[in-house]
């Protein structure tokens, strides 16, 4: 019983320190002004953007690619946790020598993402599958909580970084290093469902997919109008003076990215 005990701790540890390293996009935000006045003037604001919000993107695909993964029983959840936050390590390590070209950056954000969407999910269902319903419970907010202050950790972090080096940010990633040594000491092996031989998969309701689309469709108006109107002269301007009145609007009501849509 101790055993069991001084093990659930330890993975509850484990997976609060990886908590910890899940939201280093602010931390690599910090460098997008000396990106855009120093390295990289030859380049719009736009496309320096494009390429740091990759390790968005690609945190999608990495999550989709290891749930078929799982699926298959071609890796294991403890696998793709592992994978992942060795991935976020090596970004930091990368940053060290692949930081004179742009390509460089997107490299950098793709890496990151991949590493961000093989170990989020999969830490959560880890967590879902060894705890009971009163741990989950507090697992769950305690969780939210070093997830919000990594973020606050590595971007004061990456501020101070960045003063040093342009990729200041990037290097915060290479605080994943302990925690994937604690994801291959603690975090136990995947347990194997009991389901009487019949695989049951619970379904996901229609709505959850209109949702998704609608606020998906939603963001691609909103950011790409508010890109085009920061390149135009028009826009720097207004950017400049603090007028956010057509962003406002745009959130207030959604017609308002409809009618951009057709415009």
């Amino acid at each position: 019983m101790n055993t069991e005990r001084a093990g659930n701790k330890a993975l509850m540890w484990t997976i609060l320190l990886v908590a910890l390293i899940q939201m280093p996009h602010f931390a690599v935000m910090t460098a997008i002004e000396i990106l855009t006045t120093e390295i990289f003037p030859e380049r719009s604001l736009q496309a320096i953007q494009t390429a740091m919000s990759l390790s968005a993107m690609m945190s999608v695909v990495a999550g989709v690619a290891s749930a078929m993964l799982i699926r298959y029983g071609l890796s294991s959840k403890k696998g793709m946790v592992a994978a992942g936050v060795i991935l976020i390590a090596v970004t930091g390590a990368a940053a060290f020598v692949l930081n004179t070209q742009f390509w460089h950056l997107w490299l950098l954000n793709i890496v990151l993402g991949a590493g961000l969407g093989a170990c989020i999910p999969n830490l959560q269902s880890i967590m879902f599958d060894n705890f009971d319903e009163k741990m989950r419970r507090f697992m769950s907010g305690t969780l939210s909580a070093f997830i919000n202050a990594g973020g606050i950790i590595t971007s004061l972090l990456g501020g101070i970084l960045v003063t040093i080096v342009w990729y200041g940010g990037y290097l915060t990633t290479l605080l994943a290093i302990p925690a994937a040594a604690a994801v291959f000491i603690f975090i136990p092996r995947d347990k194997k469902m009991k389901s009487g031989g019949a695989e049951q998969r619970a379904k996901l309701p229609g709505g959850v997919y209109y949702h998704s689309a609608l606020i998906f469709v939603f963001t691609i108006f909103k950011y790409g109008r508010d890109d085009e109107s920061s390149d135009s002269p028009r826009g720097g301007e207004h950017r400049r003076r603090g007028d956010r009145r057509n962003s406002d609007l745009d959130y207030a009501d959604g017609r308002g990215l409809l009618r951009s849509a057709v415009s």
